[in-house]
């Protein structure tokens, strides 16, 4: 039987393990390690192990993880009830590390494919698109609550396997700080011409149309001006003008990495005994994180929707300053008031750059 759950048919074309399949994003969302398996062997590593086969050099790390087990069998120490577990551990983080290499010309090709999208753009919306680079300064924690391994999701290319931000959180930051910078706007008048960017950027529902909503908020007036300055628009709720797409990595390499959080302390949480506190062990958890240093490629257009818009001219640069401000200043993903998902703005004579710019004038080759 297979150790991960799932049907003979399937074992057998993919491995018992999952060990024949390369695609990470594939091992992540659907062949994550049980904690207990078919013979009641039990993995307290399970999770942190399924993290590490998709880590960069995950191969290396479940080998050694393999011989820490191992040692840990053969120990003076170690119980012999306890040896058969350590060495039937030690055998599944072997197995789990026949899976852990990514092919080595995956990077290369993510990167031409994300230039060759760009090249696209270029052609198709000349005069309507937006493009920039940024170098994440932190690491960066993304998609966390989403994934079969609890609260350790990572938002991962299906094709490559490699990280990305998806689109819906980059419009999401940027309209976030669109929001508090009309908020922050000193003049009324100023406010509502960038209120009035702000609906022709990222559209509207009903809910904003509302007293309690967030564009009233934004404008920081009584329902009464608020309802004068919507009807002066003579909007009904809209699609937005601008399109945000996903962000690639353009870096010849984008580290995935296996980082560690620590619980509080929940026995003393709840008796709120110090006994309980000095008692209470560290219980890390582990989550999968893009190493910083990593530099993204960040495209943004403006739609059909946009362009017949009066404001045309103005909704592209908008949502590009906006994107960038909360890249650089709020972030994107999860920890953000811990450091992660933060980004600063490449320059033009960076070399990663100015090695990018190269290969894309020669065709991505």
């Amino acid at each position: 039987m297979a150790q991960i759950p799932i049907c003979k048919e399937t074992a057998e074309v993919i491995g018992h393990h999952a060990d024949k399949v390369e695609n990470r994003s594939l091992l992540f969302d659907k062949y994550a390690l049980p904690k207990v398996d078919t013979s009641g062997n039990e993995f307290k590593e399970a999770s942190k192990w399924s993290l590490m086969r998709i880590a960069s050099g995950g191969t290396d790390l479940l080998e050694e993880e393999s011989k820490a087990k191992r040692k840990e069998a053969e120990g003076k120490r170690t119980e012999e009830k306890n040896r058969p577990i350590y060495r039937a551990q030690a055998s599944m983080a072997q197995t789990m590390s026949k899976a852990a290499s990514t092919p080595e010309d995956i990077p290369y090709v993510r990167q031409r494919h994300t230039l060759r999208l760009w090249s696209l753009i270029e052609k198709s919306y000349p005069e309507n698109h937006g493009c920039f680079q940024a170098r994440l300064g932190g690491r960066l924690a993304i998609n966390l609550a989403d994934g079969i391994i609890e609260n350790a999701g990572m938002s991962l290319d299906r094709i490559f396997g490699e990280p990305m931000i998806p689109a819906s959180a980059l419009k999401g930051i940027a309209r976030n700080c669109a929001l508090w910078d009309v908020r922050k706007t000193a003049d009324i008048n100023q406010r509502k011409q960038k209120l009035k960017l702000l609906t022709g950027v990222f559209g509207f529902g009903d809910n904003e149309l509302k007293a309690d909503g967030a564009f009233c908020w934004a404008l920081g007036s009584d329902e009464t001006e608020f309802r004068s300055f919507m009807n002066s628009l003579k909007m009904d709720a809209c699609k937005g003008g601008v399109s945000f797409l996903p962000a690639h990595p353009v870096s010849e390499e984008a580290r995935v990495v296996v980082d560690l959080t620590n619980v509080h302390y929940p026995d003393y949480y709840r008796s709120s005994s110090i006994g309980d506190l000095r008692n209470e062990k560290l219980n890390p958890n582990a989550f999968p994180a893009v190493e910083a240093g990593t530099y993204f490629n960040f495209l943004f257009l403006l739609n059909d929707i946009g362009q017949k818009n009066p404001l045309h001219k103005h909704l592209l640069q908008a949502g590009g300053v906006w994107l960038k401000k909360a890249l650089t200043q709020n972030g994107v993903g999860a920890k953000t008031a811990a450091g992660y998902g933060w980004f600063v703005l490449a320059k033009p004579d960076d070399p990663v750059i100015k090695q990018l710019f190269e290969i894309k004038s020669k065709g991505g080759h």
